[in-house]
């Protein structure tokens, strides 16, 4: 490894908490971020206190943000995702579908209503008696699992490769489960553009891969998926790929790389910073502060040590609202709350949906009360 960042705490994000702890589990620990020269990939390196929490975590059912559902943000990432599906693959009509990492299996019920025969294997408890029906069959244990028969025509693994510290082991496994012209179709976090902005938010215990396109495609020949084509989804950032077995050249230009993740790190502290002179800024003069999506946020905080108690959380997810995250003891609550009682200041910290939050915001807020893009933190 060429290239090494010790952070000595992050907030340990595994699901929305009732109170301002993560309960059984740790609410900071360290994270080691460094560079895979054989996938290009930035990878968190795996210790035995991650490992262990972790493990914890997904039996519990960990599901900080981003989870398929039939409402909400939830529903919009299914309905993109089955877009994708439609647009690349043939009918689903009598397939045999397993996805790993099911969830409550909002997706397989999604396939099995295009009539796919569908399995899905999730470790953690998550209500999965809502979506289970005769061709939606969930198994709770860990992939890989003796539970699981082949062949299967389509595999998937939505927002999940991020998440194993050695996928190529899981290579091997789906391999041996996919029929002779079966296919793994993913959805990946979409880092190029977090990257390249210092936007340290994408780091979370969780992820043990961030991937940019390059080191996707090299991710996927070094697992011998090395016929593979691949697309940017239509809702929020993620790289969705069409995968099969068979060999591809592919050589990672390692200058490049580290170039890029020393850039990545530098202006991540120089973010770190900027955020915390707002912080600092607007509570010396006595002004409140709405931190608007604060997942995205929490990093930073943690990191930069800055002062907090002028500040409120807000998120449109409701699964989020009513509780907190680790590191802040700052309740989150609803968009309605910010128009009952507006703060001097707006943060806005999403970059996908930025600005969409502040043009539904601007009309219920006073004339007052300033709005901030992420952009216009970090600039």
């Amino acid at each position: 490894m060429t290239f090494r960042w010790d952070i000595e705490g992050l907030p340990f994000l595994w699901a929305p908490q009732p109170s301002p702890n993560d309960g059984p589990l740790p609410e900071i620990l360290p994270f080691r971020l460094r560079l895979d020269e054989l996938t290009g990939r930035l990878v968190q390196q795996s210790t035995p206190e991650v490992e262990s929490a972790l493990e914890t975590a997904y039996g519990l059912g960990s599901m900080i943000a981003g989870r398929l559902d039939e409402v909400g943000i939830g529903r919009r990432y299914a309905d993109d995702f089955l877009g994708y599906l439609d647009g690349n693959l043939d009918s689903l009509g009598g397939q045999r579908v397993l996805e790993i990492g099911s969830g409550t299996g909002y997706l397989l019920s999604r396939l099995a209503e295009k009539g796919a025969d569908t399995v899905g294997i999730e470790p953690g408890d998550h209500s999965q008696d809502r979506f289970r029906g005769p061709n939606v069959r969930l198994i709770r244990d860990f992939f890989p699992s003796d539970q699981l028969k082949g062949p299967f025509d389509l595999v998937i693994l939505y927002n999940v490769l991020e998440h194993i510290s050695d996928f190529r082991g899981w290579f091997d496994e789906i391999a041996s489960l996919l029929a002779p012209r079966g296919r793994l179709v993913l959805s990946v976090p979409a880092c190029d553009e977090f990257i390249a902005e210092g936007d340290l938010s994408i780091l979370v215990h969780e992820h043990f891969s961030y991937f940019t396109a390059d080191s996707l495609s090299y991710t996927l020949s070094s697992g011998d998926f090395g016929r593979h084509q691949f697309e940017s989804s239509g809702v929020g950032r993620s790289w969705y790929a069409t995968a099969a077995t068979g060999e591809a050249s592919w050589s990672p230009d390692i200058g490049s790389l580290i170039n890029q993740a020393q850039g990545f790190r530098n202006d991540s502290l120089r973010n770190v910073a900027r955020l915390a002179e707002f912080l600092a800024r607007t509570r010396n003069a006595s002004e409140t502060v709405a931190i608007y999506v604060p997942i995205r946020a929490i990093n930073a905080i943690v990191m930069s040590g800055a002062p907090t108690d002028h500040c409120r959380f807000f998120d449109d997810d409701s699964n989020l609202q009513g509780h907190y995250l680790p590191g802040a003891g700052i309740v989150i609550e609803a968009r309605d709350a910010l128009f009952s009682i507006p703060t001097d200041n707006v943060a806005i910290m999403s970059e996908s949906f930025g600005r969409q939050i502040r043009d539904v915001l601007r009309p219920g807020l006073p004339s007052a009360t300033k709005i901030y893009l992420l952009d216009e933190l970090t600039t």
